[in-house]
């Protein structure tokens, strides 16, 4: 009887061993499950931060003056053959803003690559993320004149004076800082065109692009900011 007692206890004995064991090596997955949620974590909490801290850089993006100039050329040359044409009654008002259209359409396609540009750089930024439903359609839905417009002010803002400026600081060419003044005559707009290096933060980047998105000045209106912008250049 008693061999049988002590092989008994010593079945339990190794049944409670297993059992410890096996509880033993999945106590010590779950610790490492979590370690590694842990590690995810923090690698996530980096990659947002580096994402915020990212600036928009559309250095290489924006249309050069000399585009805009060759642009504001072609516009005067419309505008004489507008004056002349009506002057003999033989042009239709209705197509005026057709061919002003076609005429910014370098304007237009350069505003589409940059407000795809930017609406990515705020997406991951998270800031889009904050923006309520309207905000964010306001921001996302331009139809071309606003593109053409956005293309013309981003273009003013990254058009530095390369040859004057060093590594801390780079400086507007002050012709170009006073002719902004008179081309766009809107506060707002005009201010954040002044600091090219705030126009890479998430937050500024937003305001300047609701900016042009609250406001329609339609094709003609952009025509008249290009054409002002370049007499007022070509007056120096």
């Amino acid at each position: 009887m008693s061999k049988i007692k002590s092989s008994i206890l010593g079945l339990c004995a190794l049944l409670s061993a297993t059992v410890f064991i096996a509880c033993s090596n999945e106590d010590s997955q779950v610790e490492k499950k979590i370690d590694l949620s842990n590690n995810v974590l923090k690698l996530e909490k980096k990659q947002k931060i580096s994402a915020k801290t990212k600036k928009l850089d559309l250095s290489n993006k924006v249309l050069k003056l000399d585009e805009i100039k060759k642009i504001s050329v072609e516009l005067k040359k419309y505008q004489q053959r507008i004056a002349f044409g009506r002057l003999e009654g033989s042009f239709p008002e209705e197509e005026e803003e057709e061919e002003i259209q076609e005429l910014l359409e370098p304007l237009t396609t350069n505003g589409e690559e940059i407000h795809n540009e930017t609406i990515n750089f705020l997406k991951d930024s998270g800031e889009f993320y904050y923006l309520t439903p309207e905000e964010q359609n306001e921001i996302i839905n331009f139809d071309e004149s606003q593109l053409a417009e956005l293309s013309f002010v981003m273009s003013l803002a990254y058009s530095m004076d390369m040859e004057n400026a060093d590594d801390s600081m780079m400086k507007m060419d002050p012709r170009i800082r006073n002719c902004v003044s008179t081309a766009l005559g809107i506060g707002a707009v005009r201010d954040l065109i002044m600091n090219t290096a705030a126009l890479g933060v998430a937050e500024t980047t937003i305001v300047a692009i609701k900016l042009i998105g609250r406001r329609y000045i339609g094709w003609i209106g952009v025509a008249w900011m290009v054409m002002d912008f370049t007499d007022c250049m070509n007056s120096f």
